[in-house]
């Protein structure tokens, strides 16, 4: 319980600092604000960081319908550069996590259009990416209710 506070503590005070200093160049767009799930129904939003080290990092944050922080992680794995096959790994973790926390009412959310496009077909692919799709699906069939959606990056 006390990592769960320090991780939520963090994210918080990550957020909130980048609230602060957010900068919106003339001409662009504001960003798209994050929307609460109705109640009962926690939001999974997934993102992949690369590294040049040969190094992926995952990262999750699952938040209930206040906004507020139920499961965060983070991982780094040794892995190509190719950010589609980590955007999978990252939303597959996240959704392993939130599942094995005992949530089952999920709806992820991705900026990754082929990672949102492929969770949407019938049949996967016989690759790497297809794989990991295909375990997303498995793990999604764990939940009592699960979608997916694609958010801007």
């Amino acid at each position: 319980m006390e990592l769960v506070q320090r991780a939520t503590n963090l994210v918080n005070e990550y957020e909130k600092e980048n609230g602060q200093r957010r900068v919106i160049p003339e001409g662009q767009d504001s960003p798209v604000r994050w929307t609460p799930p109705v109640e009962g129904t926690y939001k999974l939003n997934t993102d992949v960081a690369v590294f040049q080290e040969g190094k992926v990092g995952l990262g999750a944050i699952l938040r209930d319908y206040m906004g507020e922080t139920v499961v965060v992680t983070c991982w780094m794995v040794a892995g190509d550069n190719k950010v589609e096959l980590g955007e999978g790994l990252a939303a597959r973790h996240g959704l392993k996590i939130s599942l094995e926390a005992g949530f089952e009412h999920i709806i992820l959310e991705t900026d990754s259009v082929k990672l949102y496009t492929h969770m949407k077909k019938e049949n996967e692919e016989n690759n790497i990416f297809g794989r990991i799709v295909q375990d997303i699906k498995t793990l999604a069939c764990r939940c009592l209710n699960f979608e997916v959606l694609h958010v801007k990056r």
